[in-house]
Order: C-alpha cells, then sequence, then structure tokens
C-alpha cells in the first residue's frame, strides 16, 4: 500500500508540472506492474553516492597522506640545509609556505631558494621571501638554472656589500639590465663578481659597472679583453698622479674627441695598452662605454621580475599558483595524518620486535620441513621424468590424432556460442537501457528537468517491450545465426581464406581444399591416399562402367599384344590440380615410349639403348 501512495505521489507531482510527463508516468506505472521506480531509484542513488563517498574518503586520505609527504620534505630539506630549529625553523617553514603560494614551480624551487638564502645571505623574513621568489621567477622568466640563479646572486651581492634591504631592488636592475642588453642574467652576476674589484677602483657603482657589461656584450666587445685594458690603465692614472675614476674620464673625453681615428688609437695605446688600444679607441668613440644614459634609463624604468610574471602569466600557471595556496591551506590537515602514521611507526615496531622472536622460530621450524619437501621433491623427479618420457609420445601421437575431432568441436561450440551470445546481445543492451534511463529519470526529476524525465520514460517503456520481444524471439535468432554461421563457413574459401567459393564438383575435376559433393545427384569421389589405393581403384573402375566405358577402357591395364603397361600413379592431398596433370602427362609420355619401342623391335630396329627403362 506504501508503495502504491508513493507511486501516486510522483504521478501527481508530475501531473502538476507536466500533464504529458504524469500521463506517460501512469503508463510507464502500468506497463510495469506497479514497479515504484522512487523507491528504486533511490536505493540506487544512495548506493551510489555511498559507493562515491567511500571512493572519495579513500581518494582524500591518500591525497592529504601524500600533500604531508611533500611538505615534510620540503620542511627536511630547510632544516637540513640550514640547521635551524625550534622558532627558527617555525620561521622559515613559514616563508618558504609564503614564497610557495606565490610562484610557480615545485616545492623543492622553494625550499631550495629559502634554504639558501638564509644560509649564504643571512636573509630571514620578508627580505628572504623577496628574494627567493624574484630567484624563482627570473629563472623561469629567463629560462635558466634556479641553482646557479641562487648561487651566483648571492656572491656578487657579497662582492659588492649590497644591503640585505636593496637585494630585491638589485635584482629587478641586474633582470632589467639583461632584457636591454640580451646579456645572460647569470652570465652578467658571473663577470661583475669577477670583474668587481677593478670596477670598483675606476669608481663604477655596481648598477654602473652592471650597465657596462652588460653594454659591452650587446656591442660584440670581448668583456676580458676589455677588463684587462682597464685594470692596465689604473697603472698609468698612478703614474701621472691621477685619480683612477679621474683618469679613466679625461681620457675617455680625450679619445672621444681625438679629431682623427688614428690620434685616438695612439692615446687609447698609451693608457691601455697596444694590445687592447684600438678596440677601446673604437669602443668609447662608438658609444659603447657610454653608460650614464644606459644607466639612469634603467634605473628610471619600473619593470620589475614581479611585474614581468604577472603581465605574462597565462591561465595554467596562474591555475598553479592558486593550487599551491590551496596546498597551504589544508597542510595542517596534510601534515596531522602524516605525523599521525609516523607517530604509530614506532608502536609497530615494537610490536614486531616483540613479534620477531616468534617470527624467527616459526622460521626455524618451518626450514627443515619445506628442506625436506624439497628433498623428496627432488628425489622422484628422475622417475617422474622418466613416467612423463613414457606417457608424452602416445600423449602426443593421440593428441595429433584428435586434432580434427577436438576442431570440429571447437568450431561447433563456437558457433553455437556466438550464435547465443549474438542472440542474447538485445535482451542485455536493453537492461542496460532501462536501467540507465531509470538512474536518468530520478536524476532529471530531483534536478527539475521534466522534459528529459519525460523522455526517460518513453525510452524505459520503448525498450521493456523491445526487451520482452527480444526475449521471446531469441532462441529463434541463436538457431538462425547458428545456420547462418554454417553457411558462412561453407561459403568462405578453403584454408586460404581469400573469399572464394567453395568448388561444387556436379561436373566433375580436382579439388585441394574443402568442397562440396552430392549437391546434384550423386558423384563417385575417390582419395589419392595410398593407404585407399585399391579401394579407391575399385571406384574409379566402377565410375568408369557407369560412364559407358568398356572394361578394358575402365582398367588401369593396357595390355598390346603381350605387352602390358601398368602406371603407378600416387597422388597426396597437398598436390596442386597442374601437378595432378603433370603425373598423368609423365604417364601417358611413358606409354608412348613404350609404343614406340615395341614397333622398332617388331621392325628390326635395335633399342637396346633404352630397353632397360622398361
Amino acid at each position: 500500500m506504501a508503495d502504491k501512495h508513493i507511486m501516486e505521489t510522483v504521478v501527481k507531482l508530475a501531473g502538476a508540472v507536466d500533464p504529458s510527463l504524469g500521463k506517460a508516468t501512469k503508463n510507464a506505472t502500468k506497463a510495469l506492474g506497479g514497479l515504484d521506480m522512487k523507491a528504486v531509484g533511490m536505493k540506487v542513488a544512495f548506493a551510489g553516492a555511498a559507493i562515491v563517498a567511500v571512493k572519495a574518503v579513500v581518494d582524500i586520505t591518500k591525497a592529504l597522506y601524500q600533500l604531508g609527504t611533500e611538505f615534510d620534505k620540503a620542511y627536511d630539506t630547510i632544516r637540513i640545509g640550514t640547521g635551524a630549529t625550534g622558532e627558527q625553523l617555525e620561521g622559515l617553514k613559514s616563508t618558504f609556505k609564503d614564497v610557495y603560494g606565490s610562484v610557480p614551480g615545485s616545492m623543492e624551487d622553494a625550499s631550495k631558494a629559502v634554504a639558501d638564502y638564509n644560509t649564504k645571505l643571512g636573509l630571514t623574513g620578508k627580505e628572504l621571501e623577496g628574494m627567493s621568489k624574484k630567484a624563482i621567477l627570473a629563472s623561469q622568466l629567463l629560462d635558466e638554472d634556479l641553482n646557479s640563479t641562487i648561487e651566483n646572486s648571492s656572491k656578487v651581492f657579497q662582492a659588492w656589500n649590497v644591503d640585505a634591504k636593496d637585494m630585491e631592488n638589485e635584482m629587478d636592475y641586474l633582470f632589467k639590465v639583461s632584457q636591454s642588453t640580451g646579456m645572460g642574467m647569470n652570465n652578467l652576476m658571473t663577470n661583475l663578481q669577477q670583474y668587481g674589484p677593478q670596477l670598483k677602483t675606476l669608481g663604477y657603482s655596481f648598477e654602473q659597472s652592471a650597465a657596462m657589461i652588460g653594454q659591452m656584450e650587446k656591442a660584440g666587445l670581448r668583456t676580458e679583453e676589455v677588463m684587462a685594458a682597464m685594470k692596465k690603465s689604473v697603472g698609468v692614472f698612478a703614474e701621472e698622479g691621477l685619480d683612477a675614476s679621474k683618469g679613466l674620464q679625461v681620457y675617455t673625453d680625450a679619445i672621444k674627441n681625438a679629431k682623427t681615428e688614428t690620434e685616438a688609437i695612439t692615446l687609447a695605446n698609451e693608457v691601455f695598452g697596444k694590445r687592447a688600444g684600438s678596440t677601446m679607441a673604437n669602443a668609447i668613440r662608438s658609444g659603447a662605454m657610454a653608460i650614464d644614459d644606459l644607466t639612469a634609463s634603467l634605473q628610471a624604468n619600473g619593470e620589475s621580475i614581479d611585474k614581468a610574471f604577472w603581465d605574462t602569466a597565462d591561465a595554467a600557471e596562474k591555475m598553479e599558483i592558486l593550487q599551491h595556496q590551496f596546498q597551504n591551506a589544508i597542510e595542517p590537515l596534510a601534515g596531522a595524518l602524516f605525523d599521525a602514521v609516523a607517530d604509530i611507526m614506532p608502536t609497530l615496531m615494537e610490536l614486531f620486535k616483540t613479534l620477531e622472536p616468534v617470527i624467527q622460530q616459526l622460521a626455524q621450524a618451518l626450514a627443515p620441513v619445506i628442506k625436506e619437501i624439497v628433498g623428496i621433491i627432488a628425489e622422484l623427479m628422475p622417475a617422474l621424468t622418466d613416467i612423463l618420457m613414457a606417457i608424452l609420445p602416445p600423449l602426443a601421437d593421440l593428441l595429433i590424432e584428435l586434432c580434427p575431432v577436438i576442431k570440429f568441436l571447437a568450431a561447433a561450440i563456437g558457433i553455437t556460442l556466438s550464435a547465443a551470445i549474438k542472440a542474447l546481445a538485445p535482451v542485455i543492451n536493453n537492461i542496460i537501457s532501462i536501467l540507465t534511463n531509470l538512474i536518468q529519470f530520478l536524476v532529471n526529476i530531483f534536478t527539475g528537468k521534466w522534459k528529459d524525465a519525460w523522455q526517460n520514460i518513453i525510452n524505459m517503456v520503448k525498450n521493456l517491450f523491445e526487451g520482452f520481444k527480444n526475449i521471446l524471439l531469441a532462441p529463434f535468432k541463436a538457431v538462425g545465426n547458428a545456420i547462418d554461421a554454417v553457411k558462412g563457413k561453407i561459403g568462405k574459401s578453403k584454408s586460404s581464406g581469400d573469399g572464394k567459393e567453395v568448388p561444387k564438383l556436379a561436373k566433375g575435376g580436382f579439388t585441394n581444399g574443402i568442397s562440396i559433393a552430392g549437391e546434384a545427384g550423386r558423384e563417385a569421389v575417390i582419395s589419392f591416399d595410398p593407404a585407399y589405393r585399391s579401394d579407391n581403384i575399385s571406384t574409379w573402375l566402377k565410375a568408369g562402367q557407369m560412364l559407358g566405358v568398356s572394361g578394358t577402357g575402365s582398367s588401369n591395364s593396357f595390355n598390346l599384344g603381350g605387352v602390358t603397361f601398368s602406371p603407378n600413379l600416387y597422388f597426396t592431398q597437398k598436390m596442386s590440380d597442374d601437378e595432378v596433370v603433370q603425373a598423368v602427362e609423365r604417364a601417358g609420355s611413358e606409354f608412348m615410349d613404350m609404343i614406340q619401342y615395341k614397333m622398332a623391335e617388331l621392325s628390326g630396329v635395335n633399342y637396346s639403348a633404352v630397353s632397360n627403362r622398361y
């Protein structure tokens, strides 16, 4: 009664929303014999929800544990790389999460940057966070190695005594030099570190030096040659009592303003040496050494590593950062799960230690038994081998004899099974379609998609009646499919499978494979198997008599006045039609040779040379 009320409620509700749906629901209910579709659907839905929920819990737990493992590995990198503990370590962990949550890339990159900048430059807090972010982003933007970026930036800032609070700005400046001149950022920092002493002596600042090195790279000058020349100039300025920076400015102006190129090169040779004089003269006169304008332009430029990244970041990179932020948010849960598992390990280890003696004793007790069993098997192996060697040959022969029977049975079973499956396939498809539409109907009802639900009901009713029809027809279809399969087997070609029809020999002829006999009446079938030669010769003679051939003509022996010709022809199933014809022709040729020999003998001609052939 309760089921009836439930269905009535569904029908009324459906009718109130869509009259056509209500009518279809009534028809479906009548056709299904009062089946409580809502109850069934709810059970299916709850069962499915339960399965999904269990799977989700398992997947979430696995994902949390994996995330906890990754965070733990990152924290270990910081702990080992810096030696920090306690509050200091917690502060570095917090910085790591801030860095990881603001850049794309791996936890390994973020933890590496935080650990190395803390160790190499002593950075902490916001300064450590800023430098780590810029190193990671710059490496990604310029496609350079992160480890090299961290290493070179640390060394160059130490070499030039850059203050911690200025390091982020100087990283941005180096990035702008790289952009403007095309010189790699790591290559630029390496040169700044290497030639820092002489550049400082000549009065160049960090930013001027970076601009000069980048400008020389852009102009195609060899940095080492120019730096060697400038180092030499310091000694010349000292001999003339000039300050290095002052002397460089004086001679640079003189070379630049020289009336001729020869005069400029002569002055450059005096200051920078003959080896690099012409190079320096050309560099100064071409403006490659004029860095003040470039330096000022770069300083005024608002470009930064962070800005360049956000201007060029695609959706995937931004989504990755969002994912990092979500991972940071659930890190406490992931860490708690990971720590909980880690906390269980000591207990399990203690339990194993307790069970270890028992396990060892059990292993020791089983060892002799296993050894004894192996020994017995080893002793039995020769006898078993002899038995197998005695059984296998006749068994193989038996299997060979049974192969045709097995092949026939397998083919028959395969045809029958295939026919049954083909007959039942529509029924199975109907059942699947009904269940699918039932689930979709419930989903559409609960989501208010009434037209879709109406179509689901129509589909279910249609498949239901179609299924009843297919069930009734299944036995007949199975028999029909089997007959069609057998016909198909017969209608296909012989063993080659080339699609030709099986030979029909009502008009006579030879065949090398499967053929049809007796399709048009009585036929004679002769085997060329030597084992049945006598029987098939009798069949051959009988067939000849039925065709009206005389007694001598139907025999396989020919008598010519006391000379008898009895050719022996052996045929096998592997022989082709042409090979059979050739064998008959060879016998005919021998017959003609014999006739000629006999005629020559009667006429007195000596054919002894060939007489030994017969």
